[in-house]
């Protein structure tokens, strides 16, 4: 199988659009953040909508719902219950069960179906940069549709990020 390569931006901000780039660097979609009290996101190719994500509202662990061009939900991101470590899985409508495994802040993680890797993630950005906070997606397997594999990145990333800031801005115990 032939390797497919992605390369997203992260935000500092998420609002408006961000582009994902194929691996020679041409613009084939891209993330368009939505301004909502649930975080939204849509990913987006030719203008048209693919695939959207949005956090699930007063879930008991962290959730957010993947659904496809017409609004059918297709998959689920959800923090794993543990003691030590965040763990994360996406659960397609199908059965299929992916984890989401290692830093995930610092875009260093990969996507495992029964422990083997699917989609490796890994910043690419440096100090010197001219793209600032980039990261590159490799598709290992054709298990999941690409357009399907931004998606769970780019909610899982959001989830992350979510979790990350409303611990730095709980009121100290």
């Amino acid at each position: 199988m032939e390797k497919q390569g992605i390369i997203l931006q992260d935000k500092f901000f998420e609002l408006g659009e961000s582009p994902i780039y194929n691996e020679s660097q041409d613009v084939i979609g891209n993330v368009a953040y939505k301004l909502s009290i649930a975080n939204k996101f849509e990913i987006l190719k030719d203008e048209e909508i693919i695939f959207t994500g949005k956090s699930k509202m007063f879930a008991l662990m962290p959730k957010l719902i993947i659904s496809d061009h017409h609004g059918n939900e297709v998959g689920m991101i959800q923090r794993k219950f543990t003691f030590l470590k965040k763990k994360y899985l996406y659960i397609r409508n199908d059965g299929d069960t992916y984890e989401i495994t290692g830093n995930i802040t610092d875009r260093k993680f990969d996507v495992l179906r029964s422990d083997v890797p699917i989609i490796q993630v890994r910043t690419l950005s440096s100090f010197l940069s001219l793209r600032p906070h980039t990261f590159a997606l490799e598709f290992l397997e054709l298990d999941l549709d690409k357009w399907e594999g931004i998606a769970v990145i780019q909610g899982v990333r959001m989830m992350v990020k979510d979790e990350n800031n409303s611990t730095a801005t709980a009121p100290a115990q």
